[in-house]
């Protein structure tokens, strides 16, 4: 393996533990410190004298809390980071997939304008000042400033104002909860997947859902990276954001796409339940000190397997000049903080494919495999509020139905054009 001939013994034995969950061995200190491994033998007197029950020596504190004690500085040093190699296997895996911060000259018009907007939406004040006077009430020791206020008619006030405050308190008090209780990582997949789902029940279209992928797979290794031929494995993310079949407006158009073929996977994920619905978004979710590093990893792999899907799409319908600009978005939800990623193929990689007709899933999937030089870029983050506070809610709440109509209207417009419906 690619992993055997890079690194040695020790970061070897770190990554597979990481990606694959399993225990590493325990240390030669651990096992020769406890005295209930010593023998007979190893103490005449004891072999000499009647047997007795014995009781262990009073622990000291020290011993007590070795269990739980922070790494010393000569042991961070000496410690690999499996998330940080990957991060750097990635830049040169077949697809590469890269990690930026910022925009440049390469980035497609499409991209620059998603991710602007999620900027310009991140930083503006987003609490309707209708709310003022009650947030003041609910939450006196928060200190929110005037500019976070924007200015409302009181005739623009309804019911999906009191459904969205109902919403904020309920989710910033279970968010309190979980972090002051340290509850595990399901706490918190159910924390967002409800606030995606609240927001995303009051769109326009209302045409999204919010999907448990975490125990889903990628459905076809040649929509994963490799090297050396072999795929690296690599856990995914933990929600996706489907327009979901269930919905009316959506449904039509999946019996129609199902009518010219049954079989077909409109998604990279293997789940029967989510493998024929697009699906435009994803969330990596964490307990608070998860690494971002790790969770950036499993959004990054899962948005360039999306990617990879959407142009086998494109090939099975022979639809290849028109230019591949849609991007997907991938957010982190890690503790009480929400950050967002734009993901998107750099225009003019892998353009010029040859315009033949695909008869087979496997001249399909060979074709995208070929495709080795198509670089996947991850643009973030930018960050987008989350449990912190009432403010932080908002903030979230405004990001999220920028993100909705972006998938109800430009990526859902473009699915539906590579099929003509």
């Amino acid at each position: 393996m690619f992993v055997q001939e890079q690194y040695n013994r020790g970061a070897q034995e770190t990554i597979l533990s990481w990606l694959g969950g399993l225990q590493s061995p325990p240390s030669s200190r651990e096992s020769s410190a406890s005295p209930q491994k010593r023998t007979r033998a190893d103490s005449p007197s004891m072999s000499r004298s009647p047997k007795k029950r014995k009781t262990n020596p009073p622990t000291a504190p020290s011993d007590a809390l070795s269990e739980y004690s922070l790494p010393t500085p000569s042991d961070r040093v000496r410690a690999s980071s499996p998330p940080r190699e990957l991060r750097e296997i990635y830049k040169y895996a077949q697809p590469p997939i890269r990690f930026l911060t910022t925009p440049d000259e390469h980035t497609p018009k499409t991209v620059l304008e998603l991710y602007k907007n999620l900027q310009e939406a991140s930083s503006a004040a987003a609490i309707p000042a209708i709310l003022k006077e009650r947030i003041h009430d609910t939450y006196p020791y928060q200190s929110i400033p005037s500019s976070a206020f924007v200015p409302t008619e009181q005739t623009l006030q309804s019911s999906e104002l009191e459904s969205t405050w109902k919403l904020a308190a309920s989710l910033l008090s279970r968010a309190r909860q979980a972090f002051e209780g340290n509850e595990p990582e399901g706490s918190w997949i159910r924390l967002a997947s409800e606030v995606l789902d609240g927001v995303f029940d009051g769109s326009e279209l209302k045409l999204l859902r919010t999907m448990d992928v975490q125990y889903s797979d990628i459905n076809s290794t040649t929509l994963l990276p490799t090297v050396n031929d072999i795929a690296i494995p690599v856990k995914k993310a933990d929600l996706a954001v489907a327009i979901h079949s269930a919905k009316p407006a959506a449904s039509m158009i999946y019996e129609s796409i199902r009518k010219q073929n049954p079989a077909m996977k409109l998604s990279q994920m293997a789940d029967a339940s989510v493998s024929r619905m697009a699906l435009p978004i994803c969330v990596e979710v964490g307990e608070p000190g998860k690494s971002y590093n790790e969770a950036s990893i499993q959004l990054g792999v899962w948005c360039c397997a999306g990617l990879l899907k959407l142009h086998e799409l494109r090939l099975q319908q022979a639809d290849i000049d028109a230019e591949e600009t849609v991007p997907l978005i991938g957010m982190t939800a890690i503790g009480l903080d929400w950050k967002s990623h734009v993901a998107y193929k750099l225009p003019g990689d892998g353009a010029i494919v040859s315009h033949l007709h695909f008869h087979t899933p496997y001249e399909v999937e060979k074709s995208s495999a070929d495709l080795v030089g198509v670089v996947k870029v991850i643009l973030g983050p930018v960050s987008i509020g989350g449990y912190e506070d009432i403010q932080s809610f908002f903030v979230l709440n405004s990001v999220f139905k920028i993100i909705a109509k972006w998938a109800e209207q430009d990526y859902w417009t473009h699915f539906r054009a590579i099929f003509g419906v």
